[in-house]
């Protein structure tokens, strides 16, 4: 949806894009992307909203599958946290080694310590249903402890799907796909950028392992 469209307890925040975007060659584009993040917050607030929580595909993939700047990430959970919200990596997309890193949040430089929850699903079993939430160690105890309600589903828990999760699981270990990942991606990558010195059209040559 265009923002405008958006219900008014969301927010969205400007893609960091280091290629077109408003701060492409500024050296502190960091911290001038995740200011944004400070407006989203005050008009959340405006609206009679706390902030529940910042998500995110740290792979960008919607966005044109760009490389954040340094530490961007980091800063924009640290304003989120502070303002009293969970930090969610969806990592359906960048998840389970294809960026060269079982996590893709870690590839794109985002601390595990500000990182509440973890989601996966589609690729995480192969294209067979199966969706996960990970969470801390802290906040599972909170759950269990009756701090926040419990949600079910009526196909939660299918042996078969969970079957099919481990052998994707096993698959990547077994045949050390994270690694391949990462270095298949470098190659490409290194090739691409000797085409587009020869070819004006190519743009821009980005990403990690194979995105």
């Amino acid at each position: 949806l265009p923002p405008d469209e958006h219900p008014k307890r969301i927010e969205t925040l400007m893609a960091p894009d280091m290629y077109r975007g408003a701060f492409a060659n500024d050296p502190q584009a960091a911290a001038k992307y995740a200011a944004d993040a400070d407006r989203a917050i005050a008009t959340l607030r405006e609206r009679g909203h706390r902030p529940a929580a910042f998500i995110v595909d740290t792979a960008l993939c919607s966005s044109g599958v760009l490389r954040a700047p340094e530490n961007y990430f980091n800063l924009i959970a640290e304003k989120v946290r502070s303002a009293g919200g969970f930090v969610i990596a969806d990592e359906v997309q960048a998840g389970c080694g294809r960026m060269g890193t079982f996590w893709g949040f870690r590839a794109n430089g985002l601390k595990d310590e500000y990182v509440d929850f973890v989601t996966m699903g589609k690729p995480v079993a192969n294209g067979h249903p199966l969706g996960v939430v990970i969470l801390s160690s802290a906040l599972m105890k909170r759950f269990l402890n009756g701090a926040y309600p419990l949600l079910f589903s009526t196909f939660g828990g299918n042996t078969v799907a969970c079957a099919a999760g481990m052998a994707v699981l096993d698959v990547i270990e077994r045949e050390d796909l994270i690694k391949r990942s990462a270095a298949v991606g470098d190659y490409l990558r290194q090739e691409l950028r000797r085409l587009a010195e020869r070819h004006a059209i190519i743009g821009d040559v980005r990403g990690l392992g194979m995105m």
